[in-house]
């Protein structure tokens, strides 16, 4: 990079001048953490909803065999999925 700044002073003076720009036209605005936690939980929720009928699938084609030992408390499909 530094090679390349050398050879072509003009094409970093470009690249300020841009950066320059984008900050002023782009200024960082605060994030309003109340609304971007309430969207993040619709969209987490909105895609574990998506993914019930590949879950569902998936667990269907898998046949599991009982053994000796303590069963499990809840069911494949319900073990399969991450969160909820």
């Amino acid at each position: 990079m530094q090679d390349v700044q050398r050879r072509y002073p003009k094409l970093n003076d470009i690249n300020n001048y841009i950066s320059e720009e984008y900050r002023l036209t782009h200024p960082k605005s605060k994030r309003d953490w109340r609304t971007y936690e309430q969207q993040f939980s619709r969209r987490v929720s909105t895609t574990m909803k998506m993914l019930d009928p590949l879950i569902h699938e998936a667990v269907s084609a898998i046949h599991i065999e009982k053994s000796a030992g303590h069963p499990h408390s809840l069911p494949l499909e319900e073990r399969v999925k991450p969160l909820y």
